[in-house]
């Protein structure tokens, strides 16, 4: 059986899945991120600091990302 890769990064389109908010919004909430865990302003999101910010534990994200 072949393994399927998991991801580690989190896009905006993601947080709009996860959260149910517009774009604009999510946008909003991964700079807020970026700025809180000092991040270069285009620079990746990890699952663990979207986790950590928002609350959300991993398995919820991780299930949304299917």
């Amino acid at each position: 059986m072949v393994k399927v890769p998991t991801r580690i990064v989190i896009y905006v389109k993601d947080v709009s899945a996860i959260t149910g908010r517009s774009d604009r919004s999510s946008r909003r909430l991964m700079a807020d991120i970026r700025k809180r865990f000092e991040r270069y302003y285009r620079g990746w999101v990890s699952i663990d600091d979207f986790c950590s910010f928002t609350g959300f534990t991993h398995e919820t994200v991780k299930e949304h990302l299917r």
